[in-house]
């Protein structure tokens, strides 16, 4: 090996020998240093440290702050729980807050040795707060169901309200349809009286065509047939004016016709006078066949327009007969219509009289519930505003029906003077009672009829669940006969509606 690696080694091991020992001085003056600060601590905690009893009065001061942060968190678990209904998790946080106050008590006026007064106090309050708590959940349960009652009732008074308003106004476009029926039916009959003087013109010119034919043949000694004289023509209907109008302007013509072939008749006589030549003869004779032609074409016309007048007087008869059995209808469902709107005014007035009848017992049960319970009323303060809820509702719902009332009041005028106005009318025309064959041959009189069999039978039905009404014993048969009622009453308003219906559709057709 050589020399100079040997004196590296030494080198080398000279200066960690050197390094180690350095280390270990300075290892062991840090180990000193350290146990002299431990030495001072420990003499200063020695100094500082209180008796017995400061520490025990400092514990008991921690221990009921601790107890204060649990009360407050008893407390807002409370106040988050009030719209939960688990009434079992909100005693048991009451039963838990109240001992927490209990044992905060105890350790406040230090009374551990005799605890007994502060737990009685306290177990009062809690068992006060379990009987209230199940009490008001009872009354609440109770509360809730009547509220729930009431409203289900004033949801059917509100249907009911809102079906009698629209059968009313169903009734009011039924007496429009009517009275335009009438307006109608006279604007036919002013037309026929212009008919019937047109008619008077043509047969004093058929009159004239008849004198002049007459001259005629008792010059040339040859009969000549002439269309009768038209006998008096009655009232028509206004049903075939287009036909009539036509066939009384080919009657016209043909009267011009006629005129013109009697003035060359005379003017060929006069010339006759003259030269009684052969050719004059035969013109006369043509002229005379062309005479016979135009006064057979009259007979058919004429005949024609007989048939027509015939047809057209059944049909003024037939809708006579139709709006004297509309106008009898339309009285006695006026007569109805009065009869129930008084009884649907005074069962409304009856309903609503109960309703504040009850509503006044749930406001008088409520304040009693909140005057025996003085620990937590939002839950009745919550009920109370429902309740005037209801009770605004219940004043509201009086408006309409006084409303209606008015409603009531004003179609009842406007359906007497229509009724007068029929009254007029049917004396001016004479009507007659014979609907019943015209109502037979619709498909609409199958489903009248079925209609007012269902009619009569709810109306049975509604006299049956009145005298149950009367006669009834408890409170919860009244209501459930009121609600029957109110649906028995739903229930005919809309066959009423349909029943309206049908007759608007037969107004219709016989339009």
């Amino acid at each position: 090996m050589p020399k100079w690696i040997l004196w590296a080694l030494l080198e080398v091991s000279t200066v960690m020998v050197f390094i180690s020992a350095f280390l270990f001085w300075r290892g062991a003056k840090l180990r000193r240093r350290q146990d002299d600060s431990s030495d001072s601590e420990l003499s200063a905690e020695a100094t500082t440290e209180p008796t017995g009893e400061e520490a025990e009065e400092r514990n008991m001061k921690q221990f009921a702050a601790f107890l204060d942060k649990q009360v407050t968190f008893a407390a807002e678990k409370l106040k988050s729980l009030r719209p939960v209904d688990d009434l079992t998790l909100i005693t048991r946080f009451k039963i838990w807050g109240t001992l927490l106050k209990a044992e905060r008590a105890i350790i406040l006026n230090e009374a551990s040795s005799r605890p007994r007064p502060i737990l009685n106090r306290f177990m009062a309050s809690i068992l006060n707060a379990v009987a209230s708590s199940s009490g008001n959940q009872q009354n609440k349960e109770n509360l809730t169901l009547s509220i729930r009652e009431v409203d289900d009732e004033f949801k059917q008074a509100g249907e009911l309200l809102l079906s009698k308003e629209e059968l009313i106004n169903n009734q009011k476009l039924l007496h429009k349809d009517i009275t335009d029926s009438i307006d109608r039916a006279s604007k036919r009959l002013n037309r026929l009286k212009i008919k019937e003087q047109e008619l008077a013109r043509l047969s004093a010119e058929l009159d004239k065509l008849r004198r002049q034919n007459e001259k005629l043949q008792a010059y040339h000694n040859e009969p000549i047939s002439i269309a009768p004289k038209p006998s008096a023509i009655s009232k028509n209907e206004d049903r075939l004016r287009h036909d009539s109008h036509k066939h009384l302007q080919s009657l016209q013509h043909l009267s011009d016709r006629q005129q013109t072939v009697i003035e060359q008749l005379q003017a060929q006589l006069a010339q006759q006078k003259e030269n009684g030549s052969q050719q004059d003869k035969d013109n006369r004779t043509v002229a005379l066949q062309r005479m016979e032609r135009l006064v057979n074409e009259s007979k058919s016309l004429i005949g024609q327009l007989n048939n027509e007048l015939d047809t057209t007087n059944l049909s003024i008869e037939s809708l006579k007969e139709d709006i004297s059995k509309r106008d009898q209808e339309l009285q006695a469902l006026e007569q109805k219509l009065q009869q129930e709107n008084a009884t649907a005014v005074g069962q409304f007035t009856k309903v609503n009289s109960s309703k504040k009848d009850t509503l006044n017992d749930f406001m008088t049960d409520i304040s009693d519930a909140k005057a025996n319970d003085a620990v937590d009323n939002a839950i009745y303060e919550e009920q109370e505003k429902e309740v005037k809820v209801l009770e605004r509702l219940l004043q509201e719902s009086e408006t309409c029906v006084q409303l209606l009332v008015q409603e009531l009041e004003i179609a009842e005028k406007e359906n007497q003077e229509l009724l007068q106005q029929l009254d007029r009318k049917a004396a001016r025309m004479k009507l007659e009672n014979s609907v019943n064959k015209t109502l037979g041959s619709t498909n609409d009189t199958i489903e009248l009829n079925r209609l007012r069999q269902r009619n009569r039978q709810l109306v049975e039905a509604t006299t049956n669940l009145k005298n149950q009404l009367v006669n009834a014993a408890t409170h919860n048969q009244e209501k459930e006969l009121r609600t029957e009622y109110n649906r028995k009453s739903l229930e005919l308003d809309r066959l009423q509606l349909a029943y309206s219906d049908l007759e608007r559709k037969y107004l219709g057709t016989l339009n």
